[in-house]
């Protein structure tokens, strides 16, 4: 069983987020990638947000790595849930779900995602 990797990343309310992991030595071509955030681990329901992905390869003498691109646009960021009081950052969590080609399915990397409050938007 692979032990997913921890990161925790943080975004900062209405600005857009994107973020880029390189996994060395890993080629995912053909492979989906579901990258989620939820109030916590194991929420049910519909995910606060869902990254838009990209994933490319590139191999460095013979050495496969993996780029995966998460964004999330300034509506997202901006519709983030509130801290219960004002001007704190908000916890959240999320991670990666990568499903490779032959559909091995296993959590990638996962972590807290703090968002912290902003000032200037509009």
């Amino acid at each position: 069983m692979i032990q997913p990797g921890r990161l925790p990343l943080v975004g900062n309310r209405y600005t857009p987020f994107v973020y880029s992991i390189d996994v060395v030595g890993v080629d995912l071509t053909g492979a989906t990638i579901l990258a989620q955030i939820r109030i916590s681990p194991d929420a049910a329901g519909e995910p606060i947000a869902s990254f838009a992905t990209g994933l490319s390869v590139t191999t460095t003498n013979g050495i496969p790595t993996s780029t995966i691109d998460l964004t999330l646009t300034e509506a997202s960021m901006t519709a983030m849930p509130e801290a219960a009081e004002i001007g704190n950052a908000v916890a959240l969590a999320w991670d990666i779900v990568v499903t490779t080609a032959d559909t091995t399915k296993f959590v990638l990397v996962g972590g807290s995602f703090t968002i912290n409050p902003g000032v200037a938007h509009g």
